[in-house]
């Protein structure tokens, strides 16, 4: 069982609001899953510098979201 971060999942929540993209709750837990791998992950690894798992949520995850930013771009 995971353990949802309340602040990391309001503010992916309103990042893809901001960035018209419509993900269900379902998207929502996937990502924060991927979260958490990473974050134990990297407790053993070091594959990523970021230590906080609210580093590794705003450096690394939202950073990788931000490709949908270009939707329109891509859609015209």
């Amino acid at each position: 069982m995971i353990k949802i971060n309340n602040t990391c999942e309001n503010t992916l929540r309103n990042y893809l609001t901001e960035m018209e993209v419509d993900f269900d709750d379902n998207d929502i837990l996937k990502i924060l899953t991927l979260l958490d791998e990473i974050h134990n992950f990297n407790k053993t690894t070091n594959i990523i510098g970021s230590k906080e798992k609210d580093e590794i949520f705003f450096r690394h995850i939202l950073d990788c979201l931000s490709i949908f930013n270009l939707k329109n771009e891509f859609n015209q």
